[in-house]
């Protein structure tokens, strides 16, 4: 038997336990987020509610410190040996930063620190969804209407985030800004992969970043705007789908397995 076929099963296998496990930190979140919104405190002018504590605090680091190498390692194994529609090692820095971010979210204190990964997850997301994209011919055409309701949602948000700025935040404008434009050019350069790429990654990664970006406004709005009824719960559940679908997505369009040197005479000799 040769050594492909042995490790062909293994690695499926693996594959399957990652998605689980991505799958099973997704539901520990979202029910121990769900948990610790109940009966928080609502509306203006509510400062950060406090960290959790015991074993609300342990499923809470646990499952969201798992989300993103399960998910990493998911697609590593289920993309082996394909070519796929985007650069592969620009998603795999993203997802880097992604997991960076989410630790450092854990605690209040490290929210700069979180805001600049995934800031420059973003980058590297755009970096890996441009392939392929044709820059000169969107500005020459009719593309860049379809990027108006993209343009107006940052400008709203942005600017209630910068009116209701608390006191002593006002040095957050610049950064808030910064973020909000890498935010608003990922999901530009989604939106034009979708309206020039014909695949089947494309709504699936375009609808991803457009639940990330809810996510992240979330975020902002509840920081710095209004507390909101379960709001680490939402934004925990636009960020995993959201993500999930700019990941899976990219499976979507694999091409014919690479060969790999000396396969062919490896079965032929099974």
């Amino acid at each position: 038997m040769s050594s492909h076929a042995q490790t062909a099963p293994d690695e499926k296998g693996l594959e399957r336990l990652l998605h689980g496990l991505f799958i099973a930190a997704a539901v520990v979140n979202l029910g121990a987020n769900f948990i610790a919104g109940i009966g928080a405190p609502v509306g203006p002018n509510i400062p950060a509610p406090p960290e959790p504590t015991g074993l609300l605090f342990w499923l809470l680091s646990v499952s969201k410190s798992l989300l993103v190498p399960t998910l990493a390692g998911y697609f590593a194994l289920s993309a082996r040996g394909h070519v796929l529609n985007i650069r592969r090692g620009a998603l795999y820095g993203a997802l880097l930063f992604c997991w960076i971010g989410d630790v450092a979210l854990l605690f209040n204190d490290f929210f700069l620190y979180g805001m600049a990964a995934f800031a420059i997850a973003h980058l590297c997301f755009i970096a890996a969804y441009s392939k392929g994209l044709q820059l000169d011919a969107a500005l020459k055409g009719r593309i860049l209407i379809f990027a108006m309701p993209v343009v107006t949602y940052g400008y709203m948000i942005y600017m209630t985030l910068y009116l209701n700025l608390p006191s002593g935040q006002e040095s957050m404008a610049l950064p808030l800004a910064g973020y909000m434009l890498v935010l608003l050019s990922n999901g530009m350069t989604c939106l034009l992969r979708a309206l020039q790429v014909k695949l089947a990654s494309s709504p699936y990664i375009l609808l991803g970043v457009v639940l990330f970006i809810q996510s992240d406004s979330l975020i902002a709005m509840t920081r710095f705007v209004d507390a909101l009824a379960f709001e680490n719960f939402a934004i925990m559940l636009t960020y995993i789908i959201g993500l999930f679908l700019m990941v899976r997505g990219c499976l979507l369009d694999q091409a014919v397995p690479r060969q790999r040197p000396g396969l062919e005479s490896v079965r032929l000799s099974a």
